[in-house]
């Protein structure tokens, strides 16, 4: 983290380095003053975040807002549609990191039709702004999608130019910024249905029979879970299906029939699918009443994995 106030004014210099949101950075004295007729450039990167390499194959839209200019000296002044936005400087290292993050959330809540002063789009993991004016820029990047997970980002407030003197660097003036983003990743989910198929049915048990399924999901992140899921048929329909909701997109999913029913035989079955964000993967079974007169009885336990990853019970149903 980084705190500098530069000589003859009281300029905070705000920067999105790569592990942190918007923040206020300490002060120090800068040697030269800001030479406010001289363009910036800012350098957006992915590469290290911990989902660089996914993001890479992403497209992340980002918008610039210039909220504010710098004088010589390092004074901001607010302008335009940002001109009630608070800049002033705060000696509390405790909760500058937060004042700052409320400044951006107030700086969004200013944009009502301004248009952006840029606007970019984070491809291959990289993108750059530049011909930027000096001064302070808000950063919005839009919520992005890819296979498996949603990726949302914080806007933050930033400042052109900087330095990274606190970094062990220079304290001359960077006029060329380079930046990461900080997304916070968010799962995306599938549904799974399971369809049944009846060739004959055991008319002596009132055309009555459950069938007992064992879902057993990896995710992409190699996370194991499994849930047990019962097909009832109540009357002569020849087929019935059932719905297993948000599994995680990506997932590898292999559906066993683990009970078949009283004097029923499976024949015909297709348990493997892979599941995809917002749609339904579909699995098949299809049994043949084998002619025995005998009825049966089961229960249905289901268990999830504890913090430890052992399958603990949370629940079962009695099924005929």
């Amino acid at each position: 983290m980084m705190r500098k106030r530069i000589e003859r004014g009281g300029a905070l210099l705000l920067g999105f380095a790569v592990v942190l949101s918007a923040m206020i950075l300490p002060e120090v004295y800068a040697a030269e003053a800001v030479d406010t007729q001289r363009e910036c450039s800012i350098t957006f990167s992915v590469s290290s975040t911990d989902y660089a390499e996914e993001l890479a194959g992403a497209q992340i839209p980002v918008d610039l807002y210039k909220v504010a200019s710098i004088d010589v000296s390092g004074n901001y002044t607010a302008e335009g549609s940002f001109a009630e936005l608070d800049l002033s400087f705060t000696e509390n290292d405790d909760t500058a990191a937060d004042v700052w993050e409320e400044r951006a959330a107030d700086a969004v809540g200013m944009i009502g039709d301004t248009a952006p002063t840029a606007e970019i789009s984070v491809v291959n993991g990289t993108a750059e702004a530049d011909g930027l004016a000096a001064g302070m820029y808000l950063v919005v990047a839009e919520e992005t999608s890819t296979d498996y997970y949603n990726y949302s980002f914080a806007p933050y407030l930033i400042s052109l130019p900087d330095n990274d003197y606190y970094d062990g660097g220079s304290d001359a003036w960077i006029y060329d910024v380079q930046v990461g983003l900080k997304p916070e990743q968010t799962e995306r989910y599938g549904s799974l249905q399971i369809n049944k198929t009846l060739t004959g049915q055991n008319v002596s048990m009132g055309s009555e029979a459950s069938f007992i399924f064992q879902v057993d999901i990896t995710t992409p992140k190699g996370e194991t879970d499994m849930k047990l899921v019962s097909i009832d048929f109540t009357d002569s329909a020849a087929s019935a299906s059932a719905v297993v909701d948000e599994i995680p997109a990506g997932s590898q999913v292999t559906v066993t029939e683990v009970y078949s029913g009283a004097g029923y035989e499976l024949t015909a079955s297709d348990g493997n699918a892979v599941i995809t964000a917002d749609e339904t993967a579909s699995t098949s079974f299809t049994n043949e009443y084998n002619g025995s007169w005998n009825g049966g009885y089961g229960v249905v336990n289901n268990y999830s994995p504890d913090e430890n990853g052992q399958y603990v019970w949370t629940s079962s149903a009695a099924e005929n």
